[in-house]
């Protein structure tokens, strides 16, 4: 018999995970277009950055920043998928790479 998945957070629709070297995870919500940051250990969750569109990953810069991958966006809503409940509307951005600061600046 398998032991149940602990949960530590809920992401919506999260991908990319980062282990950063504080002990904190980063990753980021295809859906709502941002990264959020997560302490483990509280079981919490915040908001780190809006980069709209969606972002479906992200790795650590050399200056405790992120390099994020970026679709553009996808308009979820119009999935209707179980268990999303209701979605921010979408927020389109142009697709490709994006920088996150260590402040949650993106560019």
């Amino acid at each position: 018999m398998s032991p149940t998945p602990e949960v530590i957070a809920h992401v919506i629709f999260g991908e990319g995970p980062s282990w950063c070297s504080d002990g904190t995870i980063v990753c980021t919500s295809v859906a709502e277009g941002r990264l959020y940051r997560v302490w483990p250990g509280e079981r919490r969750s915040e908001v780190f950055a809006e980069t709209k569109g969606g972002p479906n990953s992200c790795a650590p810069a050399a200056d405790g920043g992120f390099l994020v991958t970026q679709n553009g966006g996808i308009d979820f809503s119009l999935f209707k998928l179980p268990g999303f409940g209701d979605l921010p509307p979408l927020s389109p951005v142009t697709p490709g790479l994006q920088y996150v600061a260590p402040d949650g600046t993106v560019t």
